[in-house]
């Protein structure tokens, strides 16, 4: 008989992978971690080698919050969306607040390169969907006014106008003395039907009025119908002495007359009546300049009960002559 020869045993592609994982994982225990951190930041760095490192250590070491992090990070370069938002979910309830809100800036990360290279119209919705979840957690954080306008410039690219506005909100509540973000805001929240974010951008507007409405010299119609939005929000509030006392302001710059009988109006229908005389007394030589005018005082003098005030007028009425 032939001897027979045996044949020679080839190693299977499978215990290729087992020795290079072993051989990977004992190679990653020798090694410094801080090298190893060095390394996988460096932009050199192999993705494909620094996942099969990390797969290893985050099986020793499933606490290690700085190691999934950077794990994530890699799979989400490698497109491997899924495998990623588990990672990240496990990162986003970590008992560290700096590694949960690293996390939150990842998954936008992830979701924003996703919505990029996905086809499907109604994968496109569900993700950014996602993304409006994600930019709700990061609007409702406290940040720099930096942030957020980088945040609402994010918001506004995805259209995602609701985040928008809530970011405009926070930016106008956290930067003191920026009128044009104050007014944009106070414009956004009537389109929106937000009174009472209208209202608050409406008192910020008020308080910094001199600011606002600008130099009347250069441009009185727009000082002039600032002034008139101020007024129209403070009557719906009520507020009609403060209408009045702007009323009086605008007069102060455009010397019409009617800005004075408009204050008086505004005076006699919220009832404050004895502004309203004080008023008319400080005034009353350019008010009665005609006859029209004088009727009008007299009519507010015998509707405030100063009948005394009412009758001297009456009295210089009859010596004058009017045209």
């Amino acid at each position: 008989m032939y001897p027979v020869n045996k044949p020679k045993r080839v190693i299977s592609t499978k215990e290729i992978l087992f020795l290079v994982a072993f051989f990977g994982t004992i190679l990653g225990l020798l090694h410094s971690k801080d090298l190893f951190q060095r390394l996988l930041l460096s932009e050199q760095s192999n993705y494909d080698l620094t996942e099969a490192y990390l797969r290893n250590l985050v099986r020793l070491k499933p606490d290690d919050t700085k190691t999934l992090y950077e794990f994530a990070k890699v799979l989400i370069h490698q497109g491997k969306y899924d495998l990623a938002k588990t990672m990240l979910s496990a990162l986003e309830s970590s008992k560290k607040g700096d590694i949960r809100q690293k996390a939150v800036y990842l998954r936008y990360k992830l979701l924003k390169q996703e919505l990029g290279v996905t086809k499907s119209p109604r994968q496109k919705r569900d993700i950014l969907n996602a993304l409006h979840q994600v930019l709700l957690r990061i609007a409702q954080k406290e940040h720099s006014p930096q942030a957020l306008q980088k945040w609402l410039k994010e918001s506004k690219e995805l259209g995602d106008e609701k985040i928008a506005f809530l970011l405009l909100k926070r930016i106008a509540k956290s930067r003191d003395g920026d009128i044009g973000i104050i007014e944009k805001t106070y414009y956004e929240a009537l389109n929106r039907h937000d009174l009472k974010t209208a209202q608050w951008a409406m008192q910020q507007l008020y308080r910094q009025r001199k600011k606002w409405l600008g130099d009347y010299a250069k441009d009185p119609k727009g000082f002039r119908s600032k002034t008139r939005i101020l007024v129209a929000e403070l009557l719906k509030a009520r507020q009609n002495a403060k209408a009045a006392g702007l009323m009086v302001e605008l007069y102060g710059q455009s010397k019409a007359r009617q800005d004075l009988f408009d204050a008086l109006d505004y005076l006699m229908w919220g009832g404050h009546y004895k502004e309203a005389v004080t008023l008319a007394k400080r005034f009353e030589k350019i008010l009665t300049r005609d006859k029209t005018g004088a009727k009008k005082i007299i009519e507010l003098y015998l509707a405030a009960g100063r009948t005394d005030d009412a009758r001297r007028l009456s009295l210089q009425l009859l010596k004058r002559v009017y045209r």
